[in-house]
């Protein structure tokens, strides 16, 4: 019995382990979105170009900046974005990144899911929770976190944060703690595989 209990405790470290690790080689593939009017996060999809919510760069052309893991800011340019499905492609010449890899399929409903980005004034932030199928995770998530990549337990991103999840009532807005939307790899793909710029 004693065994059994130390063969179940030892895997439960390991596997814990091994998320841990995923997470934190995770960081790399975030990317910072900067405009005159504030922020929002991404992540490469080639060597200098990154997706992000189309929300975040909307009417900032022109002053749109980019930083990878490396801190280094770059001056870059929208090539791309469709404010229905709030996506954008943001394209920056000197940058040098390393793509993301994208999941084979959504996860489990109920299946661990972690997001990271940068909320508020912070940086790098993770969070974690369960994909709750669809377009729905458990994740908290808050403004600057809109386009930071979702990953599944591998490390593979399966969408970006979009929105608190959030209704209209007659008492006003009413947010669900701990509940957010997610632009998901079925809505990404084909627009990044739609983007010329983006497959250099």
């Amino acid at each position: 019995m004693r065994s059994i209990l130390a063969f179940i405790i030892l895997a439960t470290l390991v596997a814990c382990t091994s998320l841990a690790s995923t997470q934190r080689a995770s960081v790399g593939s975030v990317v910072s979105v900067m405009t005159d009017s504030g922020h929002g996060t991404g992540f490469p999809v080639s060597k200098h170009c990154v997706v992000t919510a189309e929300h975040v760069v909307d009417g900032a052309e022109k002053t749109v900046r980019i930083a990878g893991a490396d801190k280094v800011e770059h001056q870059a340019k929208v090539v791309r974005q469709d404010a229905q499905l709030d996506i954008a492609v943001v394209c920056a010449e000197k940058a040098s990144m390393k793509p993301v890899r994208f999941a084979q399929r959504m996860p489990d409903q109920f299946a661990p899911v972690y997001t990271i980005g940068d909320p508020l004034v912070y940086n790098r932030i993770m969070t974690e929770g369960r994909y709750q199928g669809g377009s729905t995770i458990t994740a908290d998530v808050a403004p600057g976190n809109s386009g930071g990549p979702v990953f599944d337990e591998n490390g593979d991103v399966i969408g970006f944060a979009d929105a608190l999840a959030v209704m209209m009532s007659p008492m006003g807005v009413m947010t669900f703690a701990h509940l957010a939307t997610i632009v998901t790899i079925d809505k990404i793909q084909p627009f990044v595989a739609g983007t010329p710029e983006a497959q250099a």
